[in-house]
């Protein structure tokens, strides 16, 4: 009978110190995983869009653009000396490339940025270089005339307005023309445009989805702001 209780203690002690042994090493994969996890995260936290590493940018005039990273997200900064100001959203780490805005022009007076965010889709972002007046954004711009401040760009709900704009003043001119297109994108049915002094030239592409010989026709269309 006293065997029989040594025997049975000692079994019970080993299956005691074999499951211990399992325990710590379940606890140790368990912890080893999620190591594994927090420096892959970091990892591609640390990549993300590696290529804005050397798009900031600082302007012969002084102005600069640069792009934080933090917690897998992008903010934009621009100011000067005088100044600095933070764009009033941000963009994720994993987001394409194209689809971070980055300098296309710049002025004295605003440093202006582009983007893509898929096909047909792109926009400005017009940033004043001082503290005080508002960011400009405008989706699909077409063209500009930055002396005098126009932008030209499709506007309305659908974007099926063509409008002419000076963004310091606000104006804006709905561009009117009798020639008609199908398309559901407005953009689509415009071959080309360009401002030339106080006038803006488009040429139609009127059979833009409709047929696959191209019919065009131009307008001039006289600006009023």
């Amino acid at each position: 009978m006293t065997r029989t209780l040594i025997g049975l203690a000692f079994l019970i002690f080993s299956c005691g110190q074999k499951q211990g042994r399992l325990t710590e090493l379940s606890d140790s994969l368990l912890l080893k995983s999620q190591t594994t996890d927090t420096v892959d995260n970091a990892v591609k936290r640390d990549n993300c869009n590696s290529w804005l590493d050397e798009a900031d940018s600082t302007l012969l005039t002084g102005d600069f653009v640069k792009y934080i990273k933090e917690n897998g997200r992008i903010r934009i900064e621009w100011g000067n000396r005088d100044f600095k100001r933070t764009l009033g959203h941000d963009f994720d780490c994993d987001a394409a490339p194209s689809w971070i805005p980055t300098i296309r022009w710049s002025t004295s007076r605003y440093i202006g940025l582009g983007y893509s965010c898929g096909s047909p889709c792109w926009g400005t972002i017009i940033l004043p270089i001082n503290s005080a007046d508002s960011v400009v954004e405008r989706m699909y711009d077409l063209e500009k005339e930055l002396s005098k401040n126009l932008i030209v760009y499709l506007d309305g709900e659908d974007y099926d307005r063509l409008t002419i704009e000076n963004w310091v003043t606000g104006e804006k001119q709905e561009v009117k023309s009798e020639v008609t297109c199908e398309s559901a994108f407005l953009g689509y049915c415009i071959d080309s445009l360009r401002l030339v002094n106080d006038n803006l030239f488009i040429q139609w592409d009127v059979s833009a989805g409709q047929s696959d010989t191209e019919i065009k026709k131009s307008d001039w269309v006289k600006l009023q702001i």
